[in-house]
């Protein structure tokens, strides 16, 4: 995990679009978007899929159809770069 001052002074995005974290929301008064409960969808029925088949499926929409959403692989290495660079000096 890395702060939202450090993703966002390295030029991270939230949500979605060119260079970004989807689905990240770094404003804390979005915080309760992922802490509500699922209980009554549980109780009524909802079956989580497999973590493998999300990651699967995100993949695919990445390359088909994300419009240049999240971070490309170079971007990527670069952020954890210079992570681990703070991190050591």
């Amino acid at each position: 995990p890395m702060p939202a001052d450090f993703l966002q002074a390295h030029g991270v995005n939230p949500w979605a679009g060119e260079k970004s974290l989807p689905l990240w929301i770094p404003d804390e008064s979005m915080a309760a978007m992922s802490a509500r409960s699922v209980a009554a969808a549980h109780a009524n029925g909802l079956r989580l899929r497999p973590l493998a088949d999300t990651l699967r499926d995100g993949m695919w929409w990445r390359g088909n159809n994300g419009g240049g959403a999240g971070l490309n692989d170079a971007d990527e290495r670069d952020l954890i770069a210079a992570w681990r660079a703070r991190a050591d000096g």
